[in-house]
This record gives C-alpha cells, sequence and structure tokens, in this order.
C-alpha cells in the first residue's frame, strides 16, 4: 500500500522525495488497529453496530499515537491515520472535513488503501483482480462510488494503473515470500 501511495504521488507530479516521505507515512495509516481487540479484525462475518464504531475510532487512535513528533514526516503520518477514511465528498469518518480541506497525502492514501483492500483477501471476501478492483473505484460498485475520492488523485490512479497493478502484484509477492521465511 505504502508503494502504491507513492506511485500516485509521483503520479500528481510531486517530488521522489515527497513520494517518499508520503509512502514512508502511509505505512502508519492503520497503526490505531493496534489498540483494537483483536477478533474484531479478523472476524468471518457481518459486523455489529458497535464493532463498526470501534473500527472507526482506529483513525483517532492512530493519530494520537503519532502525536508529538515536530518532524515533517510525523505531522503528514498523522494526518494520514486521522483523514485516511474522510471521503472527498463528506462521507466516512471520522467526519467533518469535504474535498480539498482533507489534507492532500489522506485522500491519496485514501485511493491507494481501498485499492489495497479490494485486492486482498479478507476472512469476509475474496481477493479482486486489478482490473475489477479498478472498474469498482473507478465506475463505482455496490459498495464504492468515485465521489468518496479526490478526482485528480483518482484519475491519477487511472492513468497509471498497469503500472500500481505491477507495484501491488510485486509488493505482495515479496510478503508472501517473507511469510514463507524466505
Amino acid at each position: 500500500m505504502a508503494a502504491v501511495t507513492a506511485q500516485l504521488c509521483i503520479a500528481l507530479g510531486m517530488s521522489p522525495i515527497e513520494a517518499d516521505v508520503i509512502g514512508a507515512s502511509a505505512f502508519f495509516h492503520d497503526v490505531g488497529k493496534l489498540e483494537l481487540a483483536p477478533g474484531i479484525l479478523t472476524k468471518n462475518g457481518p459486523l455489529t453496530p458497535d464493532e463498526r464504531a470501534l473500527i472507526a475510532h482506529h483513525c483517532e487512535i492512530g493519530a494520537r499515537l503519532l502525536h508529538g513528533e515536530a518532524a515533517t514526516s510525523s505531522r503528514v503520518a498523522q494526518n494520514i491515520a486521522l483523514w485516511h477514511h474522510q471521503r472527498y465528498d463528506g462521507g466516512g469518518y471520522p467526519g467533518g472535513l469535504v474535498g480539498d480541506e482533507i489534507p492532500l497525502e489522506a485522500r491519496i492514501v485514501a485511493v491507494a488503501d481501498v485499492y489495497d483492500a479490494l485486492r486482498s483477501e479478507r476472512p469476509y471476501k475474496p481477493a479482486h483482480r486489478h482490473d475489477d478492483a479498478a472498474d469498482a473505484m473507478v465506475r463505482g460498485d455496490d459498495r464504492l462510488e468515485p465521489g468518496a475520492f479526490d478526482p485528480r488523485v483518482l484519475q491519477a490512479f487511472n492513468d497509471c494503473q498497469a503500472d500500481i497493478s505491477i507495484t501491488w502484484d510485486c509488493a505482495a509477492l515479496r510478503h508472501l515470500a517473507w511469510r514463507m521465511g524466505r
């Protein structure tokens, strides 16, 4: 997900240094989930409203965990942790920001995170192929609306889909090799 984030930054015209800072900071986007009960994250069925509320709280937890560092990368990571589930159209959580009020780094991570979630197998769903994931993000489906994403970031995603697919596949293979102990 971090590599896809960096790739989107480059596609948006950012410098390699900016892309590296945002990509590395994206690695911590879900750090707040460390304080959640493990059973919620691996549940094999629909979440209850209370469980959904607990998971939504991971954004504020993550921002709190990352708070206090003066470095630019820490502020970027804190913005990402707090706002990566905020939708461009004002939906999502924790709520309150719309459009360009959402920090750009969080709008970029929102696209990369949804792509990663669609491509990844979860206890409650199979993994999507790249084409199906990209189509759902760009055109929408029964769960996704393109209005959830910054149009400029979504266009950058659409413009470099082939590269993003390769980046994600390579990262998934590296992760698999690591899990196998090689």
